[in-house]
């Protein structure tokens, strides 16, 4: 039985287990990460974090994160006011974004 099947790229994955009612359980890792997809979910740490600055249009804050998993690191852009609660060593859980 074959287990893996292609992926929308075209590359071939392992299966994934789901919960019932086809919740994806599966995690993808930073160093997986590619321009414009779609993340099921993904959990970082807050290595460093930048002051805000706004969008003059929307006037909307925005913060840089310096975040990372056990493979790799990235600079994360994250908009709203929410961001002020987020602090250095804080672990955030993106899903389905």
């Amino acid at each position: 039985m074959n287990l893996q099947k292609p992926n929308r790229m075209g590359n071939v994955i392992p299966h994934q287990n789901t919960f019932p009612f086809g919740k994806n359980t599966s995690s993808v890792t930073i160093s997986q990460l590619v321009p414009k997809m779609r993340i099921s979910r993904l959990e970082v740490i807050v290595l460093e974090k930048d002051e805000d600055y706004v969008i003059s249009k929307l006037k909307t804050p925005i913060y840089s994160l310096y975040v990372a998993d056990k493979t790799a690191s990235v600079v994360m852009a994250y908009f709203g006011d929410s961001a002020r609660n987020i602090n250095i060593g804080d672990v955030l859980r993106l899903e389905n974004v």
